[in-house]
């Protein structure tokens, strides 16, 4: 089996757990701030999604609610439950996150929504999709574009994404706060929003949404404009087009 079926069948195996779980009882505990939350069914469902990697071997597995050292070159990044805030709080936007890096590269990602039963995939160097659907973006202009970002747990962070945002409303349609990393870069892939961007950020966040939507063109750098590394806290993604825009605003702080 494929490595790229084995991650959709662990995603999909996931995402049941997260449907069965949804407005229904579990325990809920909290992290390193009121808004950083991890509930009974995050375990469960990473506790699947190992649970079908294994069956791929030598590939490390660094997921969120158990995270490791690297030691190794290849690597599953697994976020159980993108969007745990979302999910308690009864929102309907929120997904398992599985990507695959080999050697610092994003080379596959699975991103799945399962309340929409929307599965996004990439494969590097083979195209990015949306369940049977092959995905491309359309060229903007900034002023016509609906940006993502997302506030840090952080809440002196937080405030620097409200200054940025304020910043950067004026030179754009809109922008959304989603409330998950991994459908933000899905949807920017899928062409329903034009840039993200978010501070704060670790690799199970992002993993997947960047093999994927790097697939469709979509530029991905860090804030000070380098190419995106697993290292960086910070992501800053968009169409080729209005990245540079978007940077220069936010390197205004």
């Amino acid at each position: 089996m494929e490595i790229i079926e084995v991650m959709i069948e662990a995603a999909r195996k996931a995402g049941n757990i997260l449907k069965n779980g949804y407005e229904g009882s579990y325990n809920i505990k909290v992290k390193s701030s009121l808004a950083d939350l991890v509930t009974s069914v995050d375990l469960d469902s990473q506790t699947a999604i190992i649970e079908v990697l294994k069956n791929v071997p030598d590939i490390e597995i660094v997921a969120e609610e158990s995270a490791q050292e690297i030691t190794g070159k290849n690597v599953f990044y697994v976020d159980p439950l993108d969007g745990t805030l979302n999910f308690v709080h009864g929102i309907p936007f929120f997904a398992v996150s599985i990507g695959y890096w080999e050697d610092g590269t994003p080379t596959v990602g699975v991103v799945y929504d399962p309340l929409r039963d929307e599965l996004f995939y990439g494969i590097k160097g083979e195209g990015a999709y949306l369940n049977d659907r092959r995905l491309s973006v359309r060229k903007k202009e900034l002023k016509d574009s609906i940006l993502s970002t997302g506030l840090p747990y952080d809440r002196q962070k937080a405030m620097r994404t409200i200054e940025e945002t304020k910043n950067i409303l004026p030179l754009v349609q809109e922008v959304r706060i989603l409330g998950s990393a991994a459908l933000s870069l899905s949807y920017l892939a899928a062409g329903r929003i034009d840039g993200y961007w978010e501070d704060e950020i670790y690799p199970w966040d992002v993993a997947a949404g960047i093999a994927i939507s790097a697939e469709v063109g979509v530029k991905i750098t860090n804030f000070e404009g380098n190419l995106y590394e697993l290292k960086d806290r910070e992501i800053v993604s968009a169409l080729p087009e209005i990245h540079g825009e978007i940077l220069r605003t936010l390197r205004g702080f």
